[in-house]
């Protein structure tokens, strides 16, 4: 069966004590609060991640489509600052659905107004739910894969990128690409 988020606070850490022999399963429910607040209050960003969004948000509506919990995801977003370059914030327990399956993708896209998905992007670092999710969904799919990590999933994501600059020449058009760094460009042009 499927299990809901409050019993799956309630098996998560109970397999856990129930496997070291601790007799209080109880504690379970505790030992979850505290792992969410620690997963809230830890919001660390790969190297360069606030210039790549700066620079993409230049060129591409931005949404984060994440699976978690609510207050989890949304404390993570507000403390890494990362929200400011986001066009939508799409989270799993608030829509009702989680990647892989289409419908967290589709509910996003529909909300942002995007109508050629042959333009949409997944962007991600988890195969199993971000790139999956993404091919589900019908849209094409980069893999960051900044560790190089082997790929033994059989999923195969319509792009790979190890760096920044890679994505940018997936994302952005050439004369976009000569852009990179200079800054409010988006009022370049505007008199």
């Amino acid at each position: 069966g499927e299990l809901n988020r409050s019993k799956l606070f309630a098996v998560r850490f109970g397999r856990v004590m129930q496997a070291l022999g601790t007799p209080e399963a109880g504690n379970a429910r505790e030992m979850n609060d505290f792992y969410e607040n620690e997963l809230a209050n830890h919001a660390d960003l790969m190297p360069g991640a606030l210039t790549a969004l700066e620079e993409l948000g230049e060129v591409a509506t931005l949404a984060i489509v994440s699976n978690g919990a609510t207050q989890v995801q949304e404390s993570r977003i507000a403390a890494s600052g990362i929200g400011r370059f986001m066009d939508g914030v799409y989270i799993s327990e608030k829509v009702g659905a989680t990647k892989p399956s289409p419908k967290l993708l589709d509910y996003a896209i529909r909300d942002l107004g995007l109508t050629n998905r042959s333009r949409v992007l997944m962007v991600g670092d988890d195969l199993l739910a971000d790139i999956k999710g993404g091919i589900n969904a019908g849209i094409d799919t980069c893999w960051v894969n900044f560790a190089n990590e082997e790929n033994k999933t059989g999923i195969q994501p319509k792009y790979t990128v190890h760096s920044y600059e890679e994505l940018y020449r997936i994302v952005m058009e050439p004369e976009e690409l000569e852009n990179v760094g200079v800054r409010n460009r988006r009022h370049m042009n505007e008199g």
